[in-house]
Parts: structure tokens; C-alpha cells; sequence
């Protein structure tokens, strides 16, 4: 009752004047959040400054989870972890754990710093690409010197295994047997045993091993 009656008290100005003031303090709050820097060219042995950021965002997951494990008082605004612009290049999946949210009041947020637009990757550039020496058997006249080849990189030792190839930013399409609008018909199911006949494909393929079929069956993609 004693608020209400104060503001009902407040003339207009006052009333402006305490907003203004709200619009001025917000920035300074969110200003209060400590800070975790992070740039592509920066080094996770950095402390995660301005002038010295981190490299990775893993690493400054961690500096914010060991600075809320302390009770640290310069997170009593919350954390903001800040990416610079630039590549994130990751080898393993982005964990966010709960505790990485942090608290209502003192929130973890990931930004982009002012301007930046970061791009956070688990791709693997493909590089040597080079003209098919040999057109493999199968394929229409009109394909024939259009075949390009690379080795498939590795990643943690092992050929990487990926359905989504980029070009020049464009998602490049997958083979099909698609024509005309029309696909090939499954030609037998065995459910029992788990086995399927297909239409033979038209392309001679070697390394029967490499092969994968992506098949629509019964409105489901297997």
C-alpha cells in the first residue's frame, strides 16, 4: 500500500525521470557479469582477457565452472562468455551440463562480442581435389569429366564418415537414382532376417564395404 500511494503521489516527470534511470542502470548491470573472452587465435593458457583470450570455448566452459565451484565473488552478476569472430573448429560435441546454466541471479550466457559473427564447426575440410583419372562405369557421357576426387581426411585416426559434403558454402547434393521424379521400388522384404532387395545399381562400385544406401520405405528413411 505504501508504494502505491507513493506513486499514485508521482507527478509525470517523476515517473520519466525513474525510467530513464532504469534504461541507464540495465547496461551497467549487464556490465557487472564477469567476463570470459574467446578468439581462434587466442591461447587456452591466457587468462581469458580482452587482450588475452582463450582458444577454445571448452576452456572457458571450464574457467566459468571453476569460478562458480569457488564461489568466486566477481560472478555474482553472472558470466558472460564471449566469442570473438572467427572459426571454432570442434573435435568433439559442445557439452553444456546443467550447471553451466548457472543461477537466476547470475546467469552463463555464450555471446558474440560486438560486430563479431562467430561460426561454431565440426567440419573437416576435404583438400587435393583432383580430376578423376579413370570415369567409373555407369555413369552418363555428360558426367564423365566432371568427376573429382580427394582422400577422405582422418579424424582421431579413423577415415571420417559424413553424409553432408559443403562447397563454397553451398550443401552439395547427394547421389541419387532419382529420375523423372520416379525412384526405384523396394523389391523384396524379408522381416524376419532384416533383409531387403533392392534394383541393382547402375554404378560399379568395388568397395562394396564403402557403400551406403539411404532408402525410403514406408514414409520412414532408413
Amino acid at each position: 500500500m505504501y508504494i502505491t500511494e507513493i506513486v499514485r503521489n508521482m507527478n509525470h516527470s517523476n515517473i520519466k525521470l525513474i525510467c530513464l534511470l532504469m534504461l541507464v542502470l540495465m547496461p551497467v548491470a549487464a556490465s557487472l557479469a564477469k567476463e570470459i573472452r574467446v578468439s581462434p587465435k587466442g591461447n587456452d593458457n591466457n587468462p581469458g582477457s580482452k587482450e588475452l583470450p582463450l582458444a577454445t570455448i571448452q576452456m572457458a566452459q571450464r574457467q566459468a565452472r571453476e569460478l562458480r565451484r569457488l564461489h568466486d565473488p566477481s560472478i555474482s552478476g553472472g558470466i558472460r562468455i564471449i566469442l570473438e569472430d572467427g572459426v571454432y573448429q570442434l573435435e568433439e560435441p559442445l557439452l553444456f551440463r546443467p550447471e553451466d546454466s548457472g543461477t537466476a541471479d547470475s546467469p552463463t550466457s555464450v555471446v558474440a562480442a560486438e560486430g563479431a559473427k562467430p561460426v561454431i564447426s565440426g567440419g573437416v575440410q576435404v583438400i587435393n581435389w583432383q580430376k578423376a583419372a579413370k570415369t567409373p562405369s555407369g555413369l552418363p557421357k555428360e558426367a564423365a569429366r566432371k568427376i573429382w576426387v580427394a582422400d577422405i581426411p582422418l579424424v582421431g585416426g579413423r577415415l571420417a564418415e559424413f553424409r553432408q559434403l559443403w562447397v563454397n558454402g553451398e550443401k552439395a547434393q547427394r547421389a541419387s537414382s532419382l529420375s523423372d521424379g520416379k525412384l526405384n521400388r523396394i523389391l523384396k522384404v524379408d522381416k524376419q532376417n532384416q533383409v531387403m532387395w533392392i534394383p541393382k545399381p547402375a554404378v560399379h562400385i568395388k568397395e562394396i564395404k564403402q557403400l551406403e544406401l539411404v532408402i525410403h520405405q514406408w514414409w520412414a528413411i532408413a
